[in-house]
């Protein structure tokens, strides 16, 4: 259950929160799960490290936001605008990006471990995705290698094993522990 304390803040904008987060240099948690901001205005939220976990993101605004290290495990970000957003190290196990914007967005060390990615935009984003049994769906339009990965700058590293092609031409991929997807 998410900090009510938290959730009003957060309420009152994203100025408020960024403000009212500077100023608490102690704050170690930043509970927000479960919480339902289907969309709501996001741009520049400082929310590195928040627990987001079930979280309801749909058709959010969350451009540039910070999820820095953040968990955002199983959380619903179906269509939501997170162009040039941080996830650095962040957790979206099992998080739905079905149609979200992460163009531009920093994918480094996130861990996508069973996440959706139905029609997800990575187009110019930076990323070094992994985890365990990682399961990556990139169906969409075919521009680069895999899918919606941008203008030619897909890489694929480890081995793969392509399971099938979809009706846009992208197809599902599935990768073992070891093996890394970076775009």
């Amino acid at each position: 259950m998410a900090n009510q304390e938290q959730l009003n803040i957060l309420a009152q904008g994203v100025e408020a929160w960024n403000q009212w987060q500077w100023k608490q240099p102690s704050l170690t948690q930043i509970d927000l799960r479960g919480a339902d901001f289907s969309g709501a205005n996001l741009s520049r939220a400082y929310l590195p490290e928040a627990d987001l976990s079930g979280a309801i993101l749909r058709e959010a605004y969350p451009q540039r936001a910070d999820f820095n290290g953040a968990k955002l495990e199983g959380a619903d970000l179906t269509d939501a605008d997170l162009t040039d957003a941080n996830f650095t190290k962040a957790n979206l196990r099992r998080a739905d990006l079905s149609l979200a914007n992460l163009s531009g967005a920093n994918l480094t060390k996130a861990d996508l471990s069973g996440a959706i990615l139905i029609g997800t935009d990575f187009t110019g984003g930076t990323a070094t995705l992994t985890g365990e049994r990682a399961q990556r769906i990139l169906r969409g339009r075919p521009r680069g290698r895999l899918g919606t990965l941008g203008s030619g700058n897909g890489r694929l590293r480890g081995r793969p094993r392509r399971l099938g092609s979809t009706q846009g031409g992208g197809a599902t991929w599935y990768l073992n522990n070891s093996e890394t997807l970076q775009i």
